[in-house]
């Protein structure tokens, strides 16, 4: 039978594999738009630019950022209030999301309806299950708001999956289950409330031995309670008018407009074709290699099938909630592959832990268990070795910096249009220095960037600045 220690070595090579495949990346500088853009706001509200309710990004594109409900925000600028002003600060918080969601995933595992002494040994499970799935590590490493979202939502899952076992009545765990679905919201909108379906998807799953008129309690709880919390919120004007913006100026009038990135089912073409391929395979190779396949075909395991199918269901029903966003991003999945992992570790987990109970007999566990060791530290080594370099928008970057020395902060700079549209420029600034960019043809600016390769002589009377920057001049006006 394994033995905790014996688990050590698997759960070194599952923590070498989160090292691995996110601080390296995460480190270095450089960042997808969106998790560069949520930096600059949260700075913003350490900077005393905005309100939790009303986030800054900047004076022209943004005085009121409301494309993203403001918690993350919020949480984010307490880390920039304790650890400054480094582009570090927001790779913290963003790798801390990503350990914070391993542990509610393996508390999870434990708390399942089937966990046993020995099922929970290989808590690891899960986690490595999860982490390698390609976006979900992606995410991390870019600071997206799907990260905090995920921790409410793995919190939500905990509480309500708790609450709708066939136990004594625990409206507690429904309570704090609603209580984080609403914190969910507060970070990504309506991709939080999936939980909610938890209840009634265990009651139809298990058939557990409480009525229909518990279950209906059971869901007026889990549904209540998050509608309260709103209710109360919003008696304020203040936060109403916030709230409000985010649901009508961004979701509304991007559904009507149809600003899709892709068509409706393109997500989840990805999720089941390419995101969740490396999972499927391991946990059909374990299953046909241990012959284990006939396990599940007896009856008496059925409350082990049950579970599986119940987490695909939970997983599945995050992904849903996709089909209704304003725009078809893959990454918006990310707070549903949790539920996944766990549900193909159930099937995988039985046939391993056979296969486990004869492997650390073997010199080959020995060799592994050196490895994972090794891989580790080379994780480690690797990722510090990554500080300092660029991981992206090298070019860009580059210039920023430079002209961010140049140019006052809080000044509005003139630049063209086409260089307006690129939004990954305005993160940089004002991440960075809190400099606006400007398209319109005022004589107020003092400051001109000009792209190079738009082959576009600057207005009249601005000079060319010493300094020049790789892909953009800076001009100032005599």
């Amino acid at each position: 039978m394994l033995k905790n220690k014996e688990q050590i070595p698997f759960w070194l090579f599952t923590v070498g594999a989160i090292i691995l495949l996110i601080l390296p990346f995460l480190v270095q500088d450089g960042m997808f738009p969106d998790g560069v853009l949520y930096a600059a706001v949260s700075h913003n509200l350490v900077e005393h630019k905005g309100t939790i309710w009303f986030p800054y990004f900047d004076n022209i594109m943004f005085p009121f950022f409301y494309q993203k409900p403001p918690l993350t925000f919020g949480l984010q600028a307490i880390f920039f209030k304790f650890l400054g002003h480094s582009i570090y600060v927001e790779r913290i918080y963003s790798f801390l999301t990503a350990i914070t969601s391993a542990a509610l995933i393996v508390i999870l595992w434990r708390r399942l309806d089937i966990a046993t002494e020995k099922t929970k040994k290989i808590s690891w499970l899960p986690v490595l299950l999860w982490i390698i799935v390609p976006i979900c590590c992606w995410s991390y490493r870019n600071n997206m708001v799907e990260n905090t979202m995920g921790v409410f939502s793995l919190l939500a899952v905990i509480f309500m999956y708790e609450g709708s076992k066939d136990k004594d009545w625990k409206f507690f765990y429904l309570i704090g289950g609603g209580v984080c679905v609403i914190l969910g919201y507060l970070c990504n909108g309506n991709a939080a409330l999936f939980p909610l379906t938890i209840p009634i998807l265990y009651y139809v799953i298990h058939r557990p031995s409480y009525s229909p008129f518990k279950l209906t309690w059971l869901m007026l709880i889990a549904i209540l309670t998050p509608l309260l919390i709103y209710g109360i919120l919003i008696v304020n004007n203040h936060i109403y008018e916030s709230i409000h913006a985010y649901q009508h100026e961004r979701m509304l009038n991007s559904i009507e407009n149809e600003a899709v990135a892709h068509s409706k089912f393109y997500a989840l073409a990805q999720l089941f074709f390419v995101e969740l391929i490396g999972p499927l395979i391991i946990t059909a190779a374990i299953v046909l290699g241990t012959k284990t396949l006939a396990y599940w075909k007896d009856k008496e395991n059925a409350p082990q099938l049950k579970t599986a199918i119940l987490f695909l269901s939970i997983g599945f029903s995050a992904s849903l909630l996709v089909l209704f966003s304003d725009e078809q991003r893959v990454y918006y999945l990310v707070p549903s592959f949790p539920y996944y992992a766990i549900a193909f570790a159930i099937i995988a987990g039985e046939g391993l832990m056979k296969s486990l109970d004869k492997f650390i007999t073997t010199s080959i566990f020995k060799v592994f268990s050196i490895l994972s060791i090794v891989i580790v530290g080379g994780a480690l080594v690797f990722s510090f070795s990554m500080i300092g370099k660029t991981n992206r928008d090298k070019e860009m970057l580059h210039d920023v910096y430079i002209f961010g020395k140049l140019i006052p902060p809080d000044t509005v700079v003139r630049v063209y249009r086409p260089t307006w549209q690129e939004w990954q420029l305005h993160n940089y600034f004002v991440r960075h220095f809190n400099i606006s960019l400007a398209s319109d043809t005022s004589s107020a600016y003092r400051y001109f960037i000009n792209e190079r390769s738009l082959h576009r002589l600057p207005p009249p009377a601005y000079t060319k600045l010493i300094e020049q920057g790789e892909a953009y001049d800076l001009y100032k006006k005599e």
